[in-house]
Parts: structure tokens; sequence; C-alpha cells
């Protein structure tokens, strides 16, 4: 009981912490708060404040967002996004022609009574086939066969359910969801032997009323999958603007999965209203666990390899790119960078700072940090 309580109290702080930047995202505050809680409290999803504020994705009670577009290809990058209705899922609709064997796609949402048991059939010189899924942005040509049965609201069980897939560039995770089923929509890195230090650099200018709240979810979501601890992964978070680094936590501040979250989730950071230099998170990690790292300072393991996320959705450069290409080259002797650019951003000098071209990512709006393709991604990259 006590521990019920104490994860109560934990949510809700976490409920105050972030309720003005929730307006426009439907989340679950912390989703192994509301996991633990689902396993102790059966009638959770009963509860409307916790069900409808707390832990609305455990409960069933959040729209999905999928992709909208008509394509001829798997590319979605040209794609839409959109919110579905009640009781729809992402649905991918795939026509071939039994004469040419050329496949065109339709992406968007569906019924849940069209996509129950998936639908398969042919007209005339077509042959069409409709997939959907239940995960946010799962709707992608690579989709062959996926969840078919959407999360229910009714609470009968204190069970968790998960399941994992291995990374695949032709299939697409499955999902068994019940009310108080946590989806695992990425690859699964908790039994995995690669332990890394892992700093994250968070554009501050990306607005918190929707943008922070979006990548404190995302990173949320890589958290889940991960081995924390002392002796396995280990986590810091610092953001920048356009003169300074500002760190949040080192290495060694959080080393359990559960009090990780709650930082993650009760993180605030107000705009600063000016475009970051992207110098500043670079020379910052080359100072901190370059020059200093034979001393194991901030908690940076000597025995553990470092690996740095910087995730910018604008900025500039002061100094000249060959600059920066010198630093980020001493950077890369001690460690791996992953650059994450969102929007219309400066590929080159993202591409520069990365480890390499595989290392520096792109996505044209923030939904897409979301995509289960795009953190089996970035996960991948982590023992890479």
């Amino acid at each position: 009981m006590a521990d019920y309580i104490a994860i109560c109290l934990l949510l809700c702080l976490a409920l105050a912490s972030c309720v003005e930047g929730s307006v426009n995202s439907c989340e679950d505050i912390d989703p192994t708060a509301c996991s633990e809680m689902a396993k102790q409290n059966a009638n959770l999803c009963f509860d409307t404040i916790l069900s409808q504020t707390a832990c609305p994705k455990l409960c069933g009670n959040c729209p999905m967002t999928c992709y909208n577009c008509n394509t001829t290809n798997t590319d979605v990058s040209s794609c839409n996004t959109v919110t579905c209705d009640k009781n729809k899922m992402c649905m991918v609709k795939m026509i071939q022609s039994t004469r040419t064997g050329q496949k065109r796609y339709t992406l968007g949402c569906e019924a849940e009574k069209v996509c129950d048991g998936g639908r398969k059939r042919t007209l005339h010189s077509r042959s069409v086939k409709i997939d959907c899924c239940d995960n946010d942005l799962c709707n992608t040509p690579l989709a062959t066969k996926t969840s078919t049965s959407p999360p229910k609201t009714t609470s009968t069980s204190t069970s968790t359910t998960t399941t994992t897939t291995t990374p695949s560039t032709t299939t697409m995770p499955s999902t068994t969801a019940s009310s108080t089923a946590v989806p695992t929509t990425v690859t699964n890195l908790k039994s995995s032997a690669c332990s890394r230090d892992i700093i994250i650099m968070m554009d501050q200018s990306i607005p918190y009323s929707f943008g922070n709240r979006t990548v404190c979810n995302f990173l949320m979501q890589l958290v889940k999958t991960m081995d924390i601890g002392v002796n396995s992964t280990q986590v810091a978070l610092s953001s920048f603007d356009s003169s300074s680094v500002n760190s949040h936590w080192e290495l060694d501040r959080y080393i359990d999965p559960f009090s990780l979250s709650v930082a993650i989730a009760t993180l605030s950071l107000q705009d600063a209203g000016i475009t970051p230099d992207i110098y500043q998170p670079v020379h910052d990690l080359y100072t901190k666990y370059g020059i200093l790292q034979p001393n194991g300072q901030y908690g940076d393991r000597r025995n553990v390899l470092d690996v740095a996320i910087i995730i910018t959705g604008s900025f500039v450069n002061s100094h000249s790119l060959n600059t920066v290409r010198y630093r980020s080259n001493l950077l890369k002797t001690f460690m791996s960078v992953i650059t994450i650019g969102i929007g219309g951003v400066d590929h080159q000098t993202l591409g520069v700072i990365a480890k390499d071209s595989n290392h520096a990512l792109y996505i044209n709006q923030l939904a897409e940090l979301n995509g289960s393709n795009f953190q089996r991604k970035v996960l991948n990259l982590f023992c890479s």
C-alpha cells in the first residue's frame, strides 16, 4: 500500500509539472508508474482523473496519430499526419496489380470493423490488402502483419502484457494490448550486454507548450527499453541555447528506471526565444567528456563507451564549418554522436557533427519522434 501511495504522489507531481505542456498531447505522465499502479489497482482505468489525465494511454483513452497520404513507395517522409477519431486505427491499404506486380499504398485512419481480422480481396486485375495497427505512426508501407485488436477501456486484469520484436527492415512489431497493457513498440535492450553512458543534449528553443513534451515522451519511451543501472546504462540530460549549456542532471544522478522516468516527466524548460548555437553542445561535450574523461568526472565511467544525442529543431553556427568539423572530429575520438534534426535544419552541419551519415537522423515534424520505426533506429545506433 505504501508503494502504491508513493507512486500516486509521484504521478501527481509529474502531472502538476507538465499540465501546461500537455494540452496538445495525450501521453501517460509516467508509463512506468502507470504500469506499476495498474498491477496494484485493477480499477485504475475506472478512476476518471487517473484514466483521463495521468494514464490516458494505458487506459486506451488516447486518439492515435497516423500517417495520412497516398504514396507509391515505402517512403513516408512526404506524408502528413492525422489524429484519428475514437474507435479508429492506423491503416495501410496496399493495392497490387496482378498483371505487373506494381504496388500502390494508401495510409490513414480506418474504423475498427474494417480492421478487425484484416481484409484481402481481389478486384478484377488488382489485389487489395488492408493492414491495421494500434500504435502512433505505425502504418508504414513496410507493415506486414500488425495488431488488429485495439486496447479496451474496461479493466479486469492486473497483469501487464508486453511483446517485443527483433529489428527488421520488412516487418513491424506486433503488440497484444488490454486495458492494463503497455505495448512495447521498440526493440528492447534490457537483456543486451551493451552498456552505455548516454548524454542527451536538447535544443531549448523547441516550444515548451508542445515540443519539449513530445521530446520528453520520446525519451521516456527510449528509457523504458534500457537496462538502467550503476553497472548498466546511465543517462545525463542537458539543454542548450545561444550561449551556454544547462545541465539538468549528470550520468550518475538517476540510476534506476523509475526515478529517471520521473525526472524526464517532470522536466521543465523555458523557451529562451533565441535560436540556439549548435557549437555549444559540441564544445560542452568535448570539454566535459573528452578532455576531462580520464578523471571520471560527471559520473562518466572510464570503461563504458559514451553516446551523445543532440536533438535540435533550429540552430545557428557561430563558428566556421571547418572549426565545427575539427572540434567534432576530436569529440568522435571519445564518443559516438547521434544528431536528430527536426524540420528544415542544416543537414550539412549536423552531418559533420554526427559519427557518420547513419548517425545523422532527420524528421519533418516532432510527432515522428514517437514513431516505432524511428525509435527502433535510435536504439540500434546505441550499440553500433
